[in-house]
């Protein structure tokens, strides 16, 4: 037996390992579309071969599904199971604190300048002449876990606290799409910023100031709070 064939045998089992893995995690993230491949191997094959075909054909549901519904299966709202943050918010996102009311009241200069990531509902907004928005935010807490409509992992929404634990303002430079439009911005939008606690307060409400340099927009019906436990799925 040749060295090449050796070294192909060795590999099988860690090869046939992680093609599976990836069969599990297509089952979760395109749960139907995977449901209707198994059973149709399963008809096409028989079961003994199924169980040889199936993990390979995975592979393609998932570049298909991810190919169809972007973000990994969560599409721009986050349609998951468990939060889903897009690539750019990722980015954005090292280094950040979660902002932590308590703690930037007692030591406050401690916080200026640090770079900071709230979840909050909006209440209130104006925006000026350049585009800039100031958002008044009701701080809410994500959730480990997304509230889902069914089983189905596409009907889950983004969630957050019913409660609200502090108010803050945000400077926001929204997008053309945020301003007008189904999609746009409006009070009681959720929306996640990631920038820097400012030196100073916020005039008119007398809150902190968030300058932000990303921010991520739900529009009513793309997230939910805990309050919708009594009607959707965990």
């Amino acid at each position: 037996m040749s060295k090449t064939t050796t070294h192909a045998l060795q590999l099988r089992p860690i090869i046939s390992f992680r093609v599976n893995v990836m069969a599990q995690y297509t089952h979760r993230r395109c749960g139907s579309v995977h449901k209707v491949v198994v059973n149709a191997v399963r008809l096409r094959y028989g079961p003994n071969m199924a169980r040889f075909v199936v993990p390979y054909s995975s592979l393609a549901v998932l570049l298909v599904c991810t190919a169809i519904s972007g973000c990994a299966g969560a599409g721009p709202w986050g349609a998951a199971r468990e939060y889903a943050p897009l690539g750019a918010e990722e980015d954005a996102a090292v280094g950040a604190k979660d902002f932590d009311p308590v703690m930037v009241g007692r030591f406050f200069q401690q916080w200026v300048g640090k770079s900071v990531s709230v979840f909050g509902v909006v209440d209130d907004y104006g925006v000026d002449a350049s585009g800039e928005a100031n958002l008044l935010l009701s701080v809410r807490v994500l959730q480990d876990r997304n509230l889902c409509e069914d089983a189905a992992e596409d009907t889950c929404k983004v969630t957050v606290s019913e409660n609200e634990f502090a108010t803050i303002n945000a400077r926001v430079n929204l997008l053309p799409s945020e301003l007008n439009g189904p999609d746009r911005l409006t009070r009681g939008s959720l929306v996640r910023v990631i920038g820097k606690v400012a030196q100073a307060t916020d005039p008119k409400s007398g809150n902190y100031v968030i300058n932000t340099v990303y921010h991520r927009h739900w529009p009513l019906q793309h997230f939910v709070t805990t309050a919708a436990r009594s009607y959707m799925l965990r």
